[in-house]
């Protein structure tokens, strides 16, 4: 993966992004308090494990299709999507599976919900009108807005901790690459030679895509990218709490398909999942009270 040459309108953007940020240190504490939910068997489950990959729990039950959890920033919610009710549409439940709630109603597919730092809002993906953009709501599904409006396609939201700035994945420039929305709305191209599925550490120190054959991190300043995993399938990496890991799915979207973890500095690879159904989409929990 090529380093991007980081343009102007980019340090200019990240500085705003960085001014607006009350830093979260991240380093401290262990994760092993916290849970990681994930998107497991098939039909599709929504299922959740220990940081370790022990105590495996099922939150749905199908027979439909639920899929791409997001816990809330308090750890006590999770978001997801479903099709349970013919097309994809977004939910959110306790984090104990209870309460299910469907919060978008719609003819088109709503899909990938991430909450937002403060609690208070969604992101998500949508193909309403029949382009697919990013658009964020109420927590309630109230107050839908489209966010990117581009005619391209815009999906892959990563929220900034402690912003309302968010990454995103976007073939607007022919070929799918990491670009960043500030919090006024400016969008700036982040990567180059091909990235996706952007996940910000929780200090923002670092950003962590999915690029050519594996997992790559840089600063998230700027800088060289460094590979972080040598699978040719390995996508969807969520970082730990203290930022000192990182989960991800390793194989394609199918039987094989395992969730793996691996410590920031490309060490301790660990494999979490281990059973004969597919398993993707982890996204790490806050730890309890955060």
């Amino acid at each position: 993966m090529r380093c991007s040459e980081r343009a102007g309108a980019v340090r200019r953007l990240l500085a705003l992004t960085l001014f607006a940020l009350v830093s979260v240190a991240a380093g401290g504490g262990s994760d092993k308090a916290s849970r990681i939910a994930y998107t497991c068997g098939t039909p599709n489950e929504i299922c959740v494990m220990n940081a370790d990959g022990t105590h495996v729990r099922r939150l749905t039950h199908g027979p439909s299709r639920n899929e791409a959890p997001s816990w809330s920033p308090n750890g006590k919610r999770i978001a997801f999507h479903s099709d349970r009710d013919g097309n994809s549409e977004i939910y959110a439940m306790n984090a104990d599976g209870s309460d299910q709630r469907r919060l978008t109603n719609s003819p088109w597919n709503e899909a990938a919900p991430k909450w937002s730092p403060d609690g208070a809002t969604l992101a998500y993906v949508s193909d309403r009108g029949g382009n697919v953009e990013i658009y964020v709501m109420n927590v309630d599904g109230t107050r839908q807005v489209n966010l990117t409006k581009s005619p391209a396609r815009d999906f892959d939201p990563a929220w900034v901790p402690n912003t309302s700035a968010f990454a995103f994945a976007s073939d607007r420039d022919g070929k799918v690459e990491v670009y960043l929305m500030d919090e006024r709305g400016q969008v700036a191209k982040y990567s180059s030679g091909g990235a996706f599925a952007p996940a910000i550490s929780p200090d923002t120190s670092k950003l962590a895509v999915t690029g050519p054959n594996g997992i790559y991190v840089t600063k998230f300043t700027g800088g060289p990218w460094r590979r972080l995993t040598l699978g040719g399938w390995d996508t969807e990496p969520t970082w730990s709490p203290n930022g000192k890991k990182i989960a991800f799915r390793r194989g394609k979207n199918g039987p094989g398909a395992e969730i793996y973890v691996i410590d920031a500095d490309g060490t301790g690879l660990r494999r979490l999942t281990k059973d004969s159904v597919p398993d993707g989409l982890p996204d790490w929990s806050p730890l309890p009270g955060g």
